[in-house]
C-alpha cells in the first residue's frame, strides 16, 4: 500500500498492530500520516521513535 492508500484510509490515532524483527506482535496506534523516506512508506506509531515501514504495520479495523 502507498502512503497515499494508506493516509485516506487510515487517519492518525487508527489502532494497529506492529511486528517487530523477531515477529513479535505489538497492539499500538499510528501518530501521524504516512510518508515516504527514499521510496519507503513510513508512519510513526505510538511507543517507537521516528518512523517504522508500512509493511510492518497492520491496521486493526
Amino acid at each position: 500500500m502507498n502512503t497515499t492508500e494508506f493516509n485516506n484510509q487510515y487517519p492518525p490515532g487508527t489502532p494497529v498492530i506492529y511486528v517487530d524483527d523477531f515477529g513479535k506482535e505489538t497492539h499500538t496506534n499510528t501518530r501521524s500520516i504516512a510518508w515516504d523516506v527514499y521510496g519507503t512508506a513510513v508512519v510513526k506509531i505510538e511507543g517507537k521513535a521516528g518512523g517504522v515501514a508500512l509493511e510492518r504495520v497492520n491496521p486493526c479495523r
